[in-house]
């Protein structure tokens, strides 16, 4: 089994959120993009991934939104199901590397991302226990 290396929480994983949600929201248009995942909640650590989800208001539009974010690094990983794409950004040191979770805004794995970052930002014993 590989070994999985967690960091500290790191107050710049918002500063690195945003920088890239300013460069992605100039290249994709009709979109909600929000931070997810460990590095989104305050205080937690986590394997340093910054995790987002780019919710697009028009399902159609995915074929270009991937285009995109492709030429600014993005490697297209591969559809994970219905309505939901998995892409990524990989960085040499394996820290801060970026992944994008594609969706149909509104849809049930939209909801699901949001709603489990909710649920860890409000419950700090239930943020510990997610690091567990």
């Amino acid at each position: 089994m590989a070994k999985v290396k967690l960091f500290k929480y790191n107050k710049n994983f918002i500063n690195l959120f945003k920088k890239e949600r300013s460069e992605i929201s100039k290249l994709i248009r009709n979109c909600e993009i929000h931070h997810v995942g460990s590095t989104a909640v305050p205080g937690l650590g986590g394997k340093g991934i910054i995790d987002m989800t780019v919710a697009l208001k028009n399902w159609r539009q995915k074929g270009e939104a991937i285009k995109k974010l492709k030429e600014i690094g993005f490697v297209h990983i591969r559809p994970k199901g219905r309505e939901y794409i998995f892409i990524s950004k990989k960085y040499p040191t394996g820290y801060k590397d970026i992944h994008i979770h594609l969706v149909k805004g509104g849809n049930k794995k939209d909801r699901e991302m949001l709603f489990f970052r909710d649920c860890l930002r409000k419950d700090k014993k239930e943020a510990e226990r997610y690091l567990d």
